[in-house]
């Protein structure tokens, strides 16, 4: 039983984060679709930016693919290239929604992985109830411990007095019936 609520809790809490990173992949896959259709149809000069980069600074860009990269947290899909001397020369679409997009699945990703202090917090304190449930330490006894160490170890202090009575007189030689 106590198996089974475990698995139905972590079940509840694994779903939702795949759930909704799952989601946000398939949006980010629509918004990749429409962008370039949108750039396959009329799209204004003015909504186009020109980067220029020299060789080496487009290599270290976060290419996403070879149409696609991310420069300064800002998705751009590129329209056209243009090579001159030692640079090279973008005229790229900024692609507002799925930088969007990109900045929701990284702030998914940090709070599943616990970079967030709250996160963390809520993090050790699932750790230490599924530790309790199933692991739960077995006490064991050694008939050959000694007392003094069992009460530093344990933290108790031994307060049974036995109700032996020590006599000073011999016990009666012979017994009385009555």
């Amino acid at each position: 039983m106590k198996q089974c609520i475990a698995v139905f809790l972590i079940a509840s809490l694994i779903l939702p984060v795949s759930g909704t990173f799952l989601w946000l992949k398939f949006q980010q896959q629509h918004v990749r679709k429409e962008v370039k259709h949108q750039l396959m149809a009329n799209v204004h000069e003015d909504d186009l930016k020109l980067l220029a980069f020299s060789k080496e600074d487009s290599e270290r860009l976060q290419w996403k693919h070879d149409k696609e990269f991310e420069f300064q947290g800002v998705m751009y899909d590129i329209v056209s290239t243009t090579e001159k001397n030692d640079s090279l020369y973008y005229r790229v679409f900024p692609d507002k929604k799925e930088t969007k997009l990109n900045r929701q699945l990284e702030k998914l990703a940090t709070d599943a992985f616990g970079k967030d202090p709250l996160q963390q917090e809520k993090q050790r304190q699932l750790s230490h109830f599924f530790s309790i449930l199933f692991f739960t330490p077995l006490e064991t006894w050694t008939p050959w411990e000694s007392s003094e160490f069992t009460a530093m170890q344990y933290n108790y202090a031994n307060t049974f007095h036995s109700i032996v009575l020590l006599l000073d007189d011999p016990p009666p030689k012979h017994f009385l019936h009555t």
